[in-house]
C-alpha cells in the first residue's frame, strides 16, 4: 500500500514540474521521466511473464476437481458408465493452455502391438480449433454426469483462456510503447534551443 502512495506523490510531483515556469535541468528531469516509465514498463512485463504460471494453478484447480469425479465414478460402487475423457493444464513456450483429450483403452490384441506394455490407455488430443473455448461437439461422446463436468471445468478454462489473450494484448502494447519510448528519446536528443 505504502508504494501506491508513494507513486502516486511521485506522480503528482511531475504534473507540478510540467507548470513549474523557473529554469530547471529539464534535459536531467526528462530522462528520469523517461527512466521511470520504462521502469514501469519493465515491470508490467515482468507480470505478463509471470501471469501464466498463475494461470496455470488456478485451471489446475477445476482439472482436479474433474479428475476428482473421472476417479469416483471408476470406483466398482458406482453403477455409472466411466467417462472417457482427460485434460490437461500446462505451460508451454510460456503459454498457458488447457486442452482436452480422449481416452482410448486398448484390448488385448492392441496391447500385443505396443511397445509400451504397461499403459492400457491411449490418448488422443482434441483439437480446440478458433476461438476461446472447446465446440460442445467435440464432447459429444461423453457419459452425462461427464458433460456436466466437462462444461463446468471448460466455463473456467474459456476464462482463463481470455485473460491469457489479454495479458498477451498488454505485453504487445508495452513492448509497442517501450519502442516508441527509444524513439522520443532520440527526438528529444534533436532539440535545438535558440542562439
Amino acid at each position: 500500500m505504502q508504494d501506491y502512495i508513494e507513486q502516486d506523490r511521485l506522480a503528482f510531483n511531475w504534473h507540478q514540474l510540467a507548470h513549474y515556469r523557473d529554469e530547471f535541468n529539464e534535459s536531467e528531469y526528462f530522462e528520469k521521466a523517461l527512466s521511470q516509465s520504462e521502469m514501469l514498463l519493465d515491470e508490467i512485463i515482468k507480470i505478463t511473464r509471470q501471469e501464466p504460471f498463475r494461470l496455470e494453478f488456478m485451471a489446475s484447480c477445476f482439472a482436479s476437481n474433474f479428475w476428482r469425479f473421472n476417479r469416483h465414478y471408476r470406483s466398482p460402487d458406482i453403477s455409472e458408465v466411466p467417462g472417457r475423457f482427460g485434460c490437461r493444464v500446462r505451460v508451454k513456450d510460456n503459454k498457458f493452455e488447457a486442452s482436452w483429450y480422449l481416452n482410448v483403452f486398448l484390448d488385448e490384441e492392441d496391447m500385443k502391438r505396443r511397445k509400451n506394455k504397461h499403459q492400457k490407455v491411449r490418448s488422443v488430443h482434441i483439437p480446440k480449433g478458433p476461438g476461446s473455448r472447446y465446440r460442445p461437439s467435440s464432447f459429444s461422446k461423453a457419459q452425462d454426469w461427464e458433460k456436466v463436468k466437462i462444461n463446468y471445468a471448460e466455463d473456467a478454462f474459456q476464462l482463463l483462456r481470455e485473460i491469457r489473450h489479454e495479458m498477451d494484448n498488454i505485453r504487445k502494447k508495452v513492448e509497442m510503447c517501450q519502442r516508441r519510448f527509444i524513439k522520443l528519446r532520440a527526438h528529444f536528443e534533436l532539440m535545438e534551443e535558440p542562439k
